[in-house]
């Protein structure tokens, strides 16, 4: 009895300990001098999301797009609003995408030019980089994430860590660190981009040569879930890839990134480029590592982007479609509290074109082509009510033999289409599973609302059938 009442008390002991140990991690751990400039970043880049009125494009990531990608210039170029969301690619791709989420809404376009140790590689286990943030500033993240997963990040502390932690909560003052250095949001502009990065810092910057062999890792699957999130809220998805320092030529025929390149489109996903779209063999491109580019790269792979993103029809569909007819001027007004006036739920479908033969391979993405006409005599407005109640806009339904839904696209209506406007889309849908006659729906809906064909029976969705063999 004695040695039964001894062991419960030894685990007693161990499950007190245990419990305090968590307890003071979760309390008094904090690394502001090493963390602090990531909260500053993503504190000012989530006040320029969320100042966006209407639709924009974000652009998420490790630090390659924070000093690779001038979203001003896009946003000037596509006449879209662009933010820079871009951070630290340690906190690594799934808590990346956990905070795009929070500025993400319907409508939005994500482009994600990703890392790839820390994205595309990654294998479910945390960094320290993330650990230390997430329990320095973001402790609600611990809720979103497995019981095992976040005792695994408290595991991740060391005792040397904890020490570390409490010299810099004393060296700590408040104020950003290395201003006017980057690392710092008092270098990023408007958009969220960093300004700073100016000259080349050779000795620092060392080509990434090692990759594994491809399988499908933790980092891939978050991506797919993320997918999947972004289809079910109207949201636009790209995946892109990282700029690189390659002097050896080792991207060239990479058998990994080809395979990573195959297995993204297998698995749908839109593409903006290849990997070596991306590559430079320039040194004086870089700033300080193999991925963070200076001014002057950044203005080259900024205006590959551009190239990239016009490409998909994004300029045309969003800022430069223009009524071809002049404005009908018996009302520009069509709302009623946010709703559409039910005679300004009328559209038309012109120059549709899928194939030549309207036949598809299985598997294979493939674009459609078409033109909306507002039929009516109202203006569709392109903005909606707060958390885009009543918003307008074109939806890509795919249905098999029997009716049911394979696929469901929602775009953007960008500007303000006004009476007899037409709107020009050129959409890539990603390839079909299975062999069989299907057909293609396009249909308008004010979000909240109703279908336009279900509010005014004069106007018809548009439906072509065609084949995947």
């Amino acid at each position: 009895m004695k040695v039964k009442t001894a062991v419960i008390m030894f685990f007693c002991m161990i499950c007190v300990f245990f419990c305090s140990y968590l307890g003071l991690i979760l309390i008094s751990f904090k690394t502001p001098v090493t963390t602090s400039w990531i909260d500053n970043i993503y504190n000012k880049k989530t006040k320029d999301a969320d100042s966006v009125t209407g639709n924009k494009i974000v652009f998420i990531s490790g630090s390659n797009s924070l000093f690779g990608i001038r979203t001003k210039d896009i946003e000037d170029a596509l006449g879209i609003p662009s933010v820079n969301f871009a951070t630290h690619a340690r906190l690594q791709v799934d808590y990346l995408l956990h905070r795009a989420k929070e500025v993400l809404k319907p409508g939005d376009i994500a482009v994600l030019p990703l890392e790839y140790d820390d994205q595309f590689l990654f294998n479910g286990e945390p960094s320290k980089e993330k650990v230390f943030y997430t329990l320095s500033y973001d402790k609600k993240y611990l809720v979103h994430i497995s019981p095992l997963k976040a005792l695994e990040f408290f595991f991740q502390i060391s005792p040397s860590d904890y020490i570390k932690g409490l010299k810099e909560q004393v060296q700590y003052n408040g104020n950003e660190p290395n201003p006017g250095e980057g690392y710092t949001s008092l270098t990023l502009n408007r958009n969220g981009d960093e300004t700073t990065n100016i000259g080349t810092f050779e000795e620092t910057i060392k080509q990434l040569t090692s990759f594994p062999n491809f399988t499908e890792t933790k980092g891939l699957l978050e991506l797919s879930k993320f997918k999947t999130w972004c289809e079910q809220r109207n949201i636009t998805l790209y995946i892109s890839f990282s700029s690189e320092y390659d002097a050896s030529n080792s991207f060239k025929n990479n058998i990994y990134l080809e395979n990573l390149t195959e297995y993204l489109k297998e698995k749908g996903f839109n593409l903006l480029g290849s990997p070596t779209d991306f590559v430079y063999s320039n040194i004086d491109y870089f700033f300080d590592v193999h991925n963070h580019l200076n001014q002057d790269g950044m203005t080259i792979r900024t205006q590959k982007m551009i190239e990239l993103l016009k490409a998909q029809q994004l300029g045309d569909r969003n800022v430069q479609a223009k009524s071809q007819i002049e404005t009908n001027n018996q009302s520009t007004s069509s709302e009623i509290d946010g709703v559409l006036n039910k005679d300004a739920m009328n559209f038309l479908v012109e120059n549709m074109v899928v194939n030549k033969d309207q036949t598809i391979k299985t598997k294979n993405p493939f674009k459609v082509n078409f033109s909306i006409v507002n039929e009516s005599n109202f203006l569709w407005p392109s903005k909606a009510k707060a958390n885009n109640q009543y918003l307008v806009h074109p939806v890509i339904q795919i249905l098999d033999r029997k009716g049911n839904l394979v696929q469901q696209h929602g775009l953007l209506l960008f500007p303000d289409i006004k009476p007899k406007g037409i709107i020009n889309y050129n959409f890539l849908i990603p390839g079909i599973e299975q062999a069989g006659e299907y057909e293609i729906q396009i249909n308008m809906i004010q979000e909240d609302y109703g279908w336009f064909n279900q509010i005014n029976p004069n106007s018809k969705p548009f439906v072509m059938k065609f084949t995947v063999n």
